[in-house]
């Protein structure tokens, strides 16, 4: 008899394996999917806000152009306060943002903008030959200082565009990080407009910004 009740307890528990495996697949396929749609849901939501922050936010100082057939000294001073009319404008951008909770940390003291291209020498502003000047900027929060020298910049980046013919420009929160990061999560490509560009897309960028 007991040896019957063992067996008849063996193929309970064996039974009720058979009946809680599909089970157990069935919830792990639940929990798996939940978590699929919950990080999808994240992603979105992540990459909404990284497409609202890096709009491009538009300007004009028309009352700064220089007359026709200006020397290049007027020239050179209205295209250097074009960019300053930027980088204020940047910083106040940047300021406002902090107020409102779209940007964290403390609200930038000034704007720093130079050469979009690394290693550049001479800002486009310098160089009347170029009608586009391209410039990668920071919302400063704070210098990096060394041994009681400024070494760099801490804040918040952008990017922005300016037209020497028409004296308007354009500025973009840049956001390098997502941009650069795993494209298999979400990549959000800055708009032509932030750089004036009319190349073909390539990389994180453009091939081409003439």
């Amino acid at each position: 008899m007991r040896r019957g009740l063992i067996a008849v307890g063996v193929l309970a528990l064996i039974a009720f394996a058979v009946w809680l495996t599909p089970q157990v697949f069935d919830l792990r396929h639940n929990n798996d999917a939940h978590a699929r749609a919950s990080r999808a849901k994240l992603i979105a939501a992540e990459r909404a806000r990284v497409v609202a922050e890096q709009r491009p936010h538009h300007g004009s100082a028309a009352e700064l152009l220089p007359a026709a057939g200006a020397p290049a000294a007027a020239r050179l001073r209205a295209r250097r306060a074009l960019l300053a009319r930027v980088e204020s404008a940047i910083t106040a951008d940047a300021r406002a943002r902090v107020a409102r909770g779209l940007l964290t940390g403390r609200p930038p003291a000034r704007t720093n903008c130079g050469p979009l291209v690394r290693n550049q020498v001479k800002g486009d502003e310098d160089d009347l030959s170029k009608t586009i000047g391209r410039y990668s900027c920071v919302a400063v929060t704070r210098d990096a200082v060394q041994r009681g020298r400024r070494v760099g910049l801490f804040g918040i980046p952008f990017v922005a565009a300016l037209d020497f013919g028409r004296f308007t420009y354009t500025w973009c929160k840049d956001n390098p990080a997502a941009n650069a990061g795993d494209k298999s999560v979400f990549f959000v490509r800055l708009s032509r407009e932030c750089l004036a560009s009319r190349g073909k897309a390539f990389g994180t960028g453009y091939l081409e910004t003439p």
